[in-house]
């Protein structure tokens, strides 16, 4: 029993062990999302269900929140995200 727990401790150890971050380089990736229904369509003016909001909120980021006053007619109550500014239209 020990010689197993020490051959997996070992393992561990070794899987741990890595190239320094530094020289590792970006790479795409696969986004694994466990869901409870059929999401039908991942593009956010089609999305039509729950399933389906859920996940594109995971994948997909906002221009701007709203903030906590939850109004919507004056810009100094928006949170930025993907927007750093706006200009309201005159119409």
């Amino acid at each position: 029993m020990s010689r197993s727990l020490l051959a997996v401790t070992a393992l561990v150890v070794a899987g741990c062990v890595g190239k320094d971050a530094s020289t590792r380089q970006a790479r795409g990736g696969t986004v694994v999302i466990a869901a409870t229904g059929n999401f039908g369509s991942l593009f956010p003016p089609n999305v039509n269900s729950t399933t389906g909001r859920q996940v594109t909120e995971l994948v997909y980021d906002y221009l701007a929140e709203v903030g906590l006053s939850l109004n919507t007619t004056d810009d100094r109550t928006f949170a930025t995200r993907l927007a750093s500014s706006w200009e309201w239209s005159s119409d």
